[in-house]
Protein backbone atom coordinates (compact mmCIF):
# COMPACT_ATOMS: atom_id res chain seq x y z
CA UNK A 1 0.00 0.00 0.00
CA UNK A 2 1.03 3.13 -0.81
CA UNK A 3 0.18 6.64 0.69
CA UNK A 4 0.47 9.59 -1.16
CA UNK A 5 -0.06 13.55 0.11
CA UNK A 6 -0.93 15.81 -2.92
CA UNK A 7 -2.78 17.97 -4.90
CA UNK A 8 -5.48 15.53 -6.09
CA UNK A 9 -6.91 18.07 -8.66
CA UNK A 10 -6.81 21.76 -9.59
CA UNK A 11 -8.64 23.62 -12.60
CA UNK A 12 -10.99 26.22 -12.84
CA UNK A 13 -14.78 25.46 -12.62
CA UNK A 14 -17.26 24.89 -14.94
CA UNK A 15 -20.97 26.45 -15.68
CA UNK A 16 -22.50 23.16 -15.59
CA UNK A 17 -21.80 20.59 -12.76
CA UNK A 18 -19.22 18.31 -13.47
CA UNK A 19 -16.48 16.31 -12.50
CA UNK A 20 -13.20 17.71 -10.71
CA UNK A 21 -11.65 14.63 -9.29
CA UNK A 22 -12.23 11.13 -9.42
CA UNK A 23 -10.54 8.37 -7.27
CA UNK A 24 -9.20 6.07 -10.06
CA UNK A 25 -9.47 2.49 -9.76
CA UNK A 26 -7.83 0.56 -7.44
CA UNK A 27 -7.34 3.21 -5.22
CA UNK A 28 -9.10 5.45 -2.77
CA UNK A 29 -8.48 9.17 -1.07
CA UNK A 30 -8.94 11.70 1.56
CA UNK A 31 -9.90 15.15 0.46
CA UNK A 32 -8.79 17.30 3.27
CA UNK A 33 -9.14 20.75 1.70
CA UNK A 34 -11.04 22.08 -1.18
CA UNK A 35 -9.52 26.21 -1.95
CA UNK A 36 -11.78 28.13 -4.25
CA UNK A 37 -10.10 31.39 -5.65
CA UNK A 38 -12.77 33.85 -7.47
CA UNK A 39 -10.51 35.53 -10.00
CA UNK A 40 -13.71 37.61 -11.26
CA UNK A 41 -14.71 40.93 -10.95
CA UNK A 42 -18.19 40.08 -9.80
CA UNK A 43 -19.42 37.66 -7.34
CA UNK A 44 -19.28 34.02 -8.48
CA UNK A 45 -22.09 31.74 -7.13
CA UNK A 46 -20.66 28.40 -6.47
CA UNK A 47 -21.55 24.16 -5.55
CA UNK A 48 -19.96 21.13 -4.75
CA UNK A 49 -21.03 17.73 -4.44
CA UNK A 50 -19.32 14.44 -3.40
CA UNK A 51 -21.00 11.51 -5.98
CA UNK A 52 -20.39 8.07 -4.07
CA UNK A 53 -19.74 5.73 -7.51
CA UNK A 54 -23.28 4.63 -8.74
CA UNK A 55 -25.32 6.88 -6.49
CA UNK A 56 -26.52 10.82 -6.27
CA UNK A 57 -24.33 13.75 -5.86
CA UNK A 58 -25.21 15.34 -2.49
CA UNK A 59 -23.97 18.72 -1.45
CA UNK A 60 -20.73 19.23 0.24
CA UNK A 61 -21.79 23.23 0.68
CA UNK A 62 -24.28 25.39 0.76
CA UNK A 63 -26.75 25.95 -2.16
CA UNK A 64 -25.02 28.70 -4.26
CA UNK A 65 -22.35 29.70 -1.86
CA UNK A 66 -21.59 33.17 -3.12
CA UNK A 67 -17.95 34.08 -3.00
CA UNK A 68 -17.42 37.85 -3.87
CA UNK A 69 -14.78 39.42 -6.27
CA UNK A 70 -11.19 38.61 -5.59
CA UNK A 71 -12.08 36.27 -2.79
CA UNK A 72 -11.39 32.86 -1.40
CA UNK A 73 -12.76 30.11 -0.01
CA UNK A 74 -10.97 26.87 2.39
CA UNK A 75 -13.37 24.33 2.70
CA UNK A 76 -11.76 22.26 5.46
CA UNK A 77 -13.39 18.84 5.27
CA UNK A 78 -12.22 15.72 5.69
CA UNK A 79 -14.14 13.36 2.99
CA UNK A 80 -13.90 10.15 2.43
CA UNK A 81 -13.51 8.41 -1.16
CA UNK A 82 -13.47 4.87 -2.65
CA UNK A 83 -12.82 3.96 -6.31
CA UNK A 84 -14.85 5.63 -8.56
CA UNK A 85 -16.67 8.39 -5.89
CA UNK A 86 -16.00 11.84 -7.51
CA UNK A 87 -16.11 15.53 -5.76
CA UNK A 88 -18.16 17.31 -8.71
CA UNK A 89 -18.72 21.33 -8.75
CA UNK A 90 -19.68 24.70 -11.02
CA UNK A 91 -20.42 28.11 -11.12
CA UNK A 92 -21.78 31.26 -12.29
CA UNK A 93 -19.44 31.99 -14.93
CA UNK A 94 -17.32 29.40 -16.18
CA UNK A 95 -13.57 29.92 -16.23
CA UNK A 96 -13.39 32.33 -13.55
CA UNK A 97 -13.14 30.56 -10.06
CA UNK A 98 -10.10 28.75 -9.57
CA UNK A 99 -10.23 25.30 -7.62
CA UNK A 100 -7.39 22.41 -6.01
CA UNK A 101 -8.35 20.11 -4.15
CA UNK A 102 -5.79 18.21 -1.70
CA UNK A 103 -5.43 15.18 -0.11
CA UNK A 104 -4.13 11.77 0.48
CA UNK A 105 -4.50 8.98 -2.11
CA UNK A 106 -3.59 5.17 -1.24
CA UNK A 107 -2.92 2.66 -3.82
Amino acid sequence: MTITYLNLANGQLPATAAALYTVPAGASAVVKFITLVNTNTATENVNLFFQKAGSTARRIIPVNLSVSASQSVEINQTITMGAGDAIWGNTTDASVVDYVISGVQVT
